[in-house]
């Protein structure tokens, strides 16, 4: 069995690998006040199913036909369930005559989306995400100083600091972020450098536009001695000086980002705007594009929780697609607790209030790939909970 499934149930040799009634896990569907739809708890048995195997990346586990009747179910919930699925990063629906269900390697765009959807309810904003991220940023660089990395890891991060991304927009934009990305997963605390990879994604699309940096902290010049400085204190194995430089670093991303916002044609600081649904390394589907067309009605309305969108019928034509697809997007938006729908002459779809569920349900799936590890989740959580100056 992977490494990767520590804590997770195995199934005995003589036990079906697919098994129609799985027991019950850690991930049964997401809690809640409403009852989970159909739809919802049988995407939570495939996904069960797939931690028991052990997450076999690849593996096929059966057509649309032979998923249906192993769950039995009809055609319309399995569809939707295996969409749930899909959405968090746990299958992927292969076409043609040797497709099906095949279990794919996860990566952070799920809990990127979801965790987005969280903070766009909150209405959180860039200097939001940057205060996190600077947190983050400098816990990492004192643990990876802390774990007295080898020659060849040092040798990358010296490689990656001596490189950053020419142009006026580097300060705030993906390339900068990639020395800080190599840091976190140099610590081994795949919590931390999920993490970081999710805020950095969100910060930088945020932070990032067109408008002169200027000269000054943020030119390549001054990055690149800010990182090379933090690496040779990661590299002497003094923690609290890589958390000092990291510090500095990061104050002066803050700084070219509020200077980036304050000039023309900037990309502003709308959450929803800066984030495109995925279901992973492929193109999205209609019913993800659907789904973040009635997300972004709803923060236009300022996130009305308890008002209704309109029946069915309404948001079909509305948004000009058909009823199956509309049933996709509703049980994506649903897992977010975006939208619930209500029968009844008050009823429809009405806004529903996020209340980060579904963001510890995909990071728990993703982290459980990765190989989670109770005292990095532990110490991580430790370093938030420090007393930090104002």
């Amino acid at each position: 069995m992977s490494d990767r499934m520590t804590g997770a149930a195995v199934a005995s040799p003589s036990r079906p690998p697919w098994p129609i009634a799985p027991a019950p896990t850690a991930l049964s569907p997401v809690p809640g006040a409403r009852d989970p739809k159909l739809a919802e708890r049988i995407a939570a048995a495939i996904e069960a199913d797939v931690l028991r195997e052990g997450w076999p990346v690849g593996k096929l586990i059966g057509s649309e036909d032979q998923l249906a009747v192993r769950y039995g179910v009809g055609r319309a919930v399995i569809r939707e369930a295996i969409r749930l699925a899909e959405h968090r990063q746990v299958v992927r629906m292969r076409r043609g005559r040797s497709g099906g269900l095949a279990v794919v390697e996860p990566d952070a765009s799920a809990v990127t989306e979801s965790l987005a959807i969280f903070l766009e309810y909150t209405r959180a904003d860039i200097d939001d995400l940057l205060e996190a991220r600077s947190v983050l940023e400098a816990y990492s660089a004192a643990a990876a100083a802390d774990a007295h990395l080898n020659e060849d890891r040092l040798r990358t991060l010296r490689e990656a600091a001596r490189q950053p991304r020419a142009g006026a927009a580097a300060d705030a934009g993906p390339g900068t972020s990639m020395l800080h990305q190599l840091v976190a997963d140099a610590t081994g605390n795949a919590a931390l450098s999920l993490f970081i990879q999710v805020i950095a994604s969100l910060s930088d699309r945020l932070g990032t536009g067109t408008a002169d940096a200027g000269p000054g902290a943020r030119s390549p010049a001054a990055i690149q001695r800010r990182h090379t400085a933090i690496i040779a204190a990661v590299a002497a194995g003094d923690a609290a000086l890589a958390r000092e430089q990291m510090h500095a670093d990061m104050a002066a991303v803050r700084k070219a980002s509020r200077r980036l916002r304050a000039g023309p044609s900037v990309a502003g600081s709308d959450i929803a705007a800066a984030t495109v649904p995925t279901a992973g390394k492929t193109l999205p589907r209609p019913a993800d594009m659907v789904a973040a067309r009635i997300r972004r009605d709803i923060i236009d309305r300022g996130w009305p929780v308890g008002e209704s969108l309109g029946f069915e019928a309404d948001l079909l034509a509305r948004y000009g697609i058909g009823r199956a697809q509309f049933r996709e997007a509703v049980r994506i938006l649903e897992n977010h607790s975006v939208v619930r729908m209500q029968r009844g002459s008050a009823g429809g779809m009405l806004v529903a209030a996020p209340d980060g569920r579904a963001v510890v349900r995909v990071v728990t799936l993703y982290l459980t790939y990765k190989g989670m590890n109770s005292a990095h989740i532990r110490d991580l959580r430790e370093e938030l909970r420090r007393p930090r100056c104002a």
